[in-house]
């Protein structure tokens, strides 16, 4: 079988034996840092809040613990790729990508599932203050068992990204590779997709409650806010340094 992925091009070696020092490993382990600490302050906020109302957890505060743990394990693989060359040059890593390959597999699997999770929280809140309206609560079980289906995907083309598995860091073994960043693009757009789509699932539910306009509008202003995680303005994306942490080069 022929390799969908080649090696570095000649123009590519030369880029990177130029830029032989090239380390974004820190900036991904910063990135990382403060996604963690900002997840677990929220979750502990809600908890505390829950505590104080004297609420007891629902399924979606279950769910956003799953999410947490699940954000701990990709938090741990992600420093433990830095630690193995992630954010560097492939000539740097002098043909071990073994390990390299190993914690990207596993980061992009625990990433496709804290994102399916955040989702399934959400519509568990959803259903949690809407279920009583039947098709309302129908239509939050479908989007749920489609954004689960999709990620079960995500996850298998993550993991047999390349056939066998072991052709993805062992250059000498024949094998067949299909176009990841395709795939990634495809997941990307599925999953703005379902973020729009739960965003404006309420709204229904919202304007037909017994509630002035005003307040309406408030709520449903609140909820919309999610819209800037599923978008960013130009300004947010030059303040966020995850772009920057992506690794650096091809490996080949």
């Amino acid at each position: 079988m022929s390799r969908a992925r080649g090696k570095a091009s000649p123009q590519e070696i030369e880029y990177m034996i130029i830029h032989y020092d090239d380390n974004r490993g820190p900036e991904l382990v910063a990135a990382l840092s403060i996604n963690i600490a900002l997840a677990i302050i929220f979750v502990f906020l809600r908890c505390l809040a829950r505590r104080t109302i004297r609420s007891p957890l629902q399924a979606d505060d279950w769910m956003i613990f799953i999410t947490l743990i699940v954000a701990c394990g990709q938090y741990i693989t992600g420093i433990i790729g830095v630690h193995v060359g992630l954010g560097k040059h492939s000539i740097v890593l002098k043909g071990d990508y073994a390990p390299w390959a190993k914690c990207s597999i596993a980061y992009a699997i625990l990433y496709v599932v804290a994102t399916a999770l955040v989702k399934i929280s959400v519509l568990c809140l959803y259903r949690r203050l809407f279920g009583s309206k039947r098709n309302f609560k129908l239509a939050s079980w479908i989007i749920s068992g489609i954004i689960i289906i999709y990620t079960s995907v995500s996850a298998l083309g993550s993991s047999f990204q390349c056939i066998p598995v072991a052709s993805l860091w062992n250059l000498n073994i024949d094998g067949y590779c299909f176009n990841y960043r395709l795939a990634a693009f495809i997941n990307a757009t599925l999953n703005i997709i379902m973020e729009i789509v739960i965003l404006v699932l309420p709204a229904h539910a919202i304007w037909s409650l017994q509630l002035g306009t005003k307040l309406k509008l408030q709520i449903l202003a609140i909820l919309l806010l999610g819209a800037l995680y599923v978008w960013q303005p130009p300004f947010l994306h030059r303040l966020c340094s995850l772009r920057f942490a992506l690794p650096v080069g091809n490996y080949g």
